[in-house]
Order: structure tokens, then sequence, then C-alpha cells
């Protein structure tokens, strides 16, 4: 994956929301823009309940985990969370600045990693003391995103 400019990247979403005809607003194409203006630290998802919805900071996100057609969140108060949505269109909601994908079945908050290990196969050990594998095709690009390549 390559760096995203944040500013273009803006400016593409406020483009495309200007030109597409909505018949009725879009909530994630709103939280999106919304998202867009603050620091990636700030930003939340909303995630279904039973009654309406939960707002999680990503900040206390751990990690996201493909499950079948839907995706575990894992936060680190030791919550678990079950999304609706696949884990591709969860990573389309969330800040790149502080997410990674680690293998096609997981996304990490590369704040909450604690041990990159490459003993026995390369995966990560997150603040909670759980293992995430890390796929080959992955493995160099998060090497650098955690400064040491």
């Amino acid at each position: 994956l390559k760096p995203i400019d944040s500013a273009d990247l803006i400016t593409a979403v406020a483009k495309v929301a200007r030109l597409l005809p909505v018949k009725e607003e879009n909530p994630n194409v709103k939280n999106l823009l919304y998202n867009s203006k603050l620091p990636a630290e700030q930003h939340k998802i909303a995630v279904p309940n039973r009654d309406g919805f939960d707002f999680l900071d990503v900040k206390d996100i751990l990690y996201f985990k493909a499950n079948g057609s839907y995706t575990d969140i894992v936060l680190n108060s030791g919550k678990k969370l079950l999304l609706s949505k696949s884990l591709g269109e969860t990573e389309l909601l969330l800040p790149a600045e502080l997410f990674e994908r680690v293998h096609h079945s997981s996304i990490a908050n590369v704040s909450h990693v604690k041990q990159f290990m490459r003993s026995g196969g390369t995966f990560l050990v997150m603040t909670n003391g759980d293992e995430l594998s890390v796929s080959k095709s992955k493995k160099e690009q998060l090497m650098r995103r955690l400064g040491i390549r």
C-alpha cells in the first residue's frame, strides 16, 4: 500500500460528494467526511447494536479480525464486538495513520503493537497479549511502518 496524502483524499471525497446526486444522505459517507477533518486519534466509528449504535474511539480498538462475512472488533478494555461488515468494508472506514492490514484476515492498530516476533512464523503481539499472524506479502510494509526496516 502506498501512503495517502490526507489533503488529497479529503478533496477527492468532497468532490465525489458534490458530484453524486444523493437521494438520501448516506451515513457512511457522512461519517467519512466528518472523520476526515479530525486528527486520526479522534476518529470514531459507529457499530450497530440491538438498540442503535455504539460510537467507538478508534484509538481504543486493538485490532479487527475477519469472521466470515462479519468482523470481530477487539477493544483494549477486553470487550469484543461483532460488526456486520466484511473486513474489507471495515478497512475503508479506518484512518490509515493508525491501522495496518497485516494479513488477509486482520487489521492491527499499530499504536497497540507490543512486539514483532519472527520465531515460529511472523506475528504481532498486541498490548493485551493476543497474537496476530503477519502474512509474507504484508511483512515488509509492516516492518517499514513500525520503523524496523
